[in-house]
């Protein structure tokens, strides 16, 4: 595949229709570009790229993707809920952290919801 078929690179428009001059851009805005493009481009056709099973079809998600789990546990009753939503790039917080590990660590640390706008309703 080319990157013209991606709408990544375009002559006409420079590296791509959502990069614009005098904008600033930087690697991980072009890598989600990158990624999103590929995503909608590997798809079969008559698959919205938006559909739950477009994530199942695309071979660039296949490659470069995955499902982030969010799970809340009610301290109350000990109910447990899971909620799986697709990703094609992580983004933790590097500013704490001294490794990758650590980053990854960090944003995968439980929380306690423990009221106000953090409060989580049985």
């Amino acid at each position: 595949m080319h990157l013209l078929e991606f709408g990544i690179l375009d002559h006409s428009l420079g590296i791509s229709r959502n990069f614009r001059s005098s904008r600033q851009e930087d690697a991980h805005e072009y890598m989600v570009n990158l990624l999103e493009s590929m995503h909608k481009c590997c798809l079969p056709s008559g698959v919205p790229s938006e559909s739950p099973s477009a994530y199942e079809k695309s071979l660039a998600h296949k490659i470069f993707g995955g499902r982030l789990r969010s799970q809340v546990k009610c301290m109350q009753c000990s109910y447990c809920s899971n909620k799986f939503d697709p990703f094609l790039d992580l983004s933790p917080e590097i500013h704490k952290a001294d490794s990758v590990h650590k980053a990854l660590t960090n944003f995968t640390a439980a929380e306690l919801l423990d009221g106000g706008q953090r409060q989580y309703q049985c």
